[in-house]
């Protein structure tokens, strides 16, 4: 629990224990909770900015409108998030058959595209 006056940096030691932990520990969750939907999202704001895969990132609550970001944090914006990862890796996968002579149906889906990395990109390692 960090408490204190207003400006005596509060945010910044919460933010710096976020990043520590999500370091130190990355098989593990945090759950950061405030007084209130502003100061969350100062924190998350800040949080934002570090090198914490925004995949891992999660805004819940009111107040989630009022990040100033064009991301979207909410459990929608996340899946809306991970199904265009999915699309992107795709279309490389997509590229891969291209350049490897090989029919692009392998770009269908994540079962297809494993299907070409142990049938296809396995044996020319090997």
């Amino acid at each position: 629990m960090v408490v204190g006056p207003p400006g005596t940096g509060k945010t910044d030691v919460a933010v710096q224990i976020i990043s520590n932990w999500y370091h130190n520990f990355p098989n593990q969750r945090t759950l950061l909770v405030t007084h209130s939907n502003h100061a969350l999202n100062d924190i998350f704001e800040k949080i934002m900015v570090l090198d914490i895969d925004e995949r891992h990132l999660l805004r819940l609550g009111h107040g989630q409108k009022m990040l100033e970001t064009e991301k979207e944090f909410s459990k929608m914006g996340r899946v809306n998030y991970m199904l265009q990862l999915r699309l992107d890796l795709l279309k490389e996968v997509e590229r891969l058959c291209r350049s490897l002579d090989l029919p692009e149906e392998n770009a269908y889906s994540c079962e297809t595209a494993q299907n070409l990395y142990l049938f296809h990109v396995l044996s020319r390692w090997e």
